[in-house]
């Protein structure tokens, strides 16, 4: 229970400081909500890439040792 709630309040943390690199200053709240939502995809579409490759890896796998 410790654990979970101590890896969670990091994650929250990390989140957080993430973000703070993001923050432009002078900039408009529409052109901060532009880089916020460009950032979001960016990250989101990241994470996809990197399942689908380990996806593709692990059949590779195993279809060379089952061959």
């Amino acid at each position: 229970m410790l654990f979970q709630l101590s890896s969670r309040f990091r994650s929250n943390v990390d989140e957080k400081m993430r973000k703070l690199g993001y923050i432009g200053v002078g900039v408009s709240a529409v052109g901060q909500r532009l880089v916020d939502t460009i950032t979001k995809t960016y990250v989101t579409l990241r994470d996809v890439f990197v399942c689908m490759f380990f996806c593709v890896l692990l059949f590779i796998c195993v279809t060379v040792i089952l061959s």
